[in-house]
């Protein structure tokens, strides 16, 4: 009977993350496209550009660490609140460390090639995504990816609403859609992290930070 029973969750499991994959995929191409239509190639270049060069360069603080997480978490599962709270706690602090280094370069090193407004807003709105997959990922490390499934469809929802709203007013500079998407995500980390917290649990332990520090070299190269 527990045989079976644990077979039905995974396969519910996997059936929730492929409906959330199909459904957020959909939605985020359908933004972007609706994006690049609205900006222009040149505007919306830059735009992708800047976005995509945060991505890359957030490795410096994300670490590779939700890939750890989603190994220890079921691997240790009566860890995982204090995993989940001491990931969250090194890629925020670790974030705004980050987010000062970017700002310095967009002024400097990065002017040349993007918007430095544009590259730090871009940079903002990375950070809040990688929180944001930190507690997706401790869902879906506890198999209960049903939450999985609601804060990222509906996130991504939204986001293609306010994209239909700035197209609507005719909004035609990059800008305003990387700010609409920081509030969004902000929004959508606060909702996700309450919800970790009352769900599993969020604590914080000083080990568990020293051992995912130690533990995050191969987990980053891979991520990066």
């Amino acid at each position: 009977m527990q045989t079976f029973l644990s077979r039905q969750l995974i396969v519910k499991n996997i059936t929730t993350l492929l409906s959330n994959s199909a459904i957020s995929q959909g939605i985020t191409a359908l933004a972007l496209l609706l994006t690049a239509r609205q900006l222009g190639a040149s505007v919306f270049g830059q735009y992708a550009g800047a976005m995509a060069l945060a991505g890359i360069l957030s490795v410096g603080f994300s670490l590779g660490l939700d890939i750890w997480l989603l190994r220890e978490g079921g691997r240790v599962p009566i860890q995982l609140a204090e995993t989940v709270g001491s990931v969250t706690l090194i890629k925020f602090c670790g974030g705004i460390i980050w987010l000062g280094m970017i700002t310095l370069l967009s002024y400097t090193l990065l002017k040349s090639l993007f918007p430095p407004q544009l590259m730090v807003l871009s940079a903002v709105a990375v950070w809040l995504d990688s929180i944001l997959m930190t507690s997706l990922t401790a869902f879906k490390a506890s198999l209960q990816n049903t939450y999985t499934l609601i804060i990222e469809s509906i996130s991504d929802f939204v986001w293609l609403l306010g994209t239909l709203t700035l197209i609507v007013i005719n909004i035609n500079q990059a800008e305003p859609f990387v700010l609409m998407r920081i509030i969004i995500l902000l929004i959508s980390v606060l909702v996700s992290i309450i919800w970790v917290k009352g769900i599993l649990g969020l604590r914080l332990s000083i080990d568990t930070i020293k051992r995912s520090l130690r533990s995050s070299p191969p987990y980053a190269i891979s991520e990066f």
